[in-house]
């Protein structure tokens, strides 16, 4: 594989998004260009970055508007990609093989094909489904994913001419051993595309400062870099405002913040990451070698739930 010694990062800070999911292609397929011409080497955008964040609706929505892969989406972005020589990480909402709806991501490569994911017992997948899906209800929120998403059941990694990448979305970030399943996988760098709303829009600034700190723990535990690509501003569907606070932010292994986007426009965000200090970081503090799985009972159980 031909690495990239130095990775050109740029993440698509989007939002609001609109109704008409056609308008939304269209602007997502601009800011691609508009980050290529940036130099950048990998692109990744908001979680389903086609639609409004729907999942408020008390009935299955937009179900018209969920893509096969390969589809029409995939094929417009990965023309992009083979144009300008990118790899792209997608969002997107699947209409599966087997009819099932996900909410998923996509890597695209430099060819503008799908890059299949690696599972740990040697399975491909085809791409990402969001694992973790939330049911929330508050005076400021709600959302019931599983009403409109099956659930994904791996944390496949891709292998890239530039790196091998994890993908989680939105709510898996919660859940360290999501993070710990990629970090023993190989990823080098973990794209978290997202939809994060502040559960109190007097107080988005403190729920910034929350996801932020949470992501740099995530990067410090598993040494690897995160590129974290949240919505921003205030999207109006199905009768409620919901706030969502940017911050998009790519992270070093140490934890250090390498860039961040602001919490009110939208934007495209860019690094550059320095692939070896994965390695560097790894051989100063070794923390995968000196986990001691035997001692982790409780983490060894089958369908368990709390």
């Amino acid at each position: 594989m031909n690495r990239t010694a130095h990775l050109r990062i740029a993440a698509i800070q989007q939002g609001p998004n609109e109704a008409d999911p056609r308008r939304n292609v269209d602007a997502l397929l601009r800011s691609i260009d508009e980050a290529a011409a940036g130099g950048a080497d990998v692109v990744v955008a908001t979680e389903l970055s086609t639609t409004p964040y729907f999942c408020g609706a008390a009935e299955p929505v937009y179900r018209a508007a969920a893509e096969p892969v390969p589809g029409p989406l995939t094929a417009a972005v990965g023309e992009r990609a083979r144009r300008h020589a990118l790899v792209v990480v997608l969002p997107l909402f699947v209409r599966g093989a087997d009819g099932r709806y996900t909410n998923s991501a996509v890597v695209i490569g430099l060819d503008g094909r799908p890059i299949p994911g690696r599972l740990g017992d040697g399975r491909s997948v085809p791409y990402f489904s969001k694992v973790h899906l939330p049911r929330i209800e508050s005076a400021s929120l709600v959302t019931d994913e599983p009403r409109h998403f099956t659930a994904g059941e791996a944390f496949p990694v891709f292998v890239t001419p530039h790196a091998t990448l994890g993908v989680l979305i939105c709510y898996d970030r919660r859940f360290p051993e999501a993070w710990r399943e990629l970090a023993l996988a190989g990823a080098e760098v973990v794209f978290m595309p997202a939809c994060v709303p502040a559960w109190d829009p007097a107080a988005a600034a403190s729920s910034a400062d929350t996801f932020v700190a949470e992501l740099r723990t995530r990067a410090c535990e598993n040494v690897l870099y995160v590129v974290a690509c949240n919505r921003v501003g205030v999207e109006e569907f199905d009768g409620r405002r919901t706030t969502f606070f940017g911050k998009s932010c790519i992270i070093a292994p140490g934890g250090t913040v390498l860039a961040q986007a602001p919490g009110d426009v939208p934007c495209i965000l860019r690094a550059a990451l320095d692939l070896g200090e994965v390695g560097r970081t790894r051989a100063r503090l070794p923390l995968l070698r000196d986990r001691r799985p035997a001692a982790y009972s409780r983490l060894r159980y089958e369908g368990a739930s709390r």
